[in-house]
């Protein structure tokens, strides 16, 4: 997503979409396998839950931060267009809202001139904040993807597997 411009097709955007979601998958068992293998068996219904709240959580942070930068960049951008251009401030205010907004400014625009440059202003801004969004989400991804280099085991310890074998057997025993 980082590299699509504002002229970019919309496979450009389904291939990037696709491999985002496979990678998603492939990542979410094994990272869940990987919490609840390291946990004895009488900890899993425990496990599970900070697992999932922790994935929620992460997810619902990841959205307010991406989403912030995104607003930010793209209202910074089309604010500052608007501003140069001397328009009034509910035109700003709604343009650097959202695309639909300036949309609707840019009908209202006094020339189809001015109307084409706040369109382009507006989507050259959204790509450049979706730009940023997709760098400010990679950071936390390459720490996450260091500290699981680093930390994580390769394999579970063979006295952990033995100890939950133990555990199992004794707790299902009748």
């Amino acid at each position: 997503m980082a590299f699509l411009e504002v002229d970019s097709s919309y496979w450009q955007i389904v291939w990037r979409l696709m491999l985002l979601a496979v990678g998603m998958g492939l990542t979410m068992a094994p990272s869940t396998d990987s919490v609840m293998g390291s946990l004895p068996l009488g900890k899993a219904g425990v496990g599970s839950a900070v697992n999932d709240t922790t994935r929620q959580v992460g997810g619902a942070l990841g959205v307010a931060i991406i989403g912030s930068v995104l607003a930010s960049v793209y209202g910074s951008k089309v604010s500052d267009f608007l501003t140069s251009q001397g328009a009034p401030t509910q035109a700003i205010d709604a343009a650097k809202g959202s695309l639909g907004g300036a949309n609707l400014v840019a009908a209202q625009a006094p020339s189809a001139e001015a109307a084409a440059g706040l369109l382009r202003v507006a989507n050259s801004a959204f790509v450049d904040a979706l730009h940023w969004s997709v760098l400010v989400a990679a950071v936390p991804v390459a720490i996450g993807a260091v500290c699981v280099y680093l930390f994580l085991p390769a394999t579970a310890r063979s006295e952990d597997l033995l100890e939950q074998g133990a555990e199992f057997e004794a707790e299902h025993q009748n």
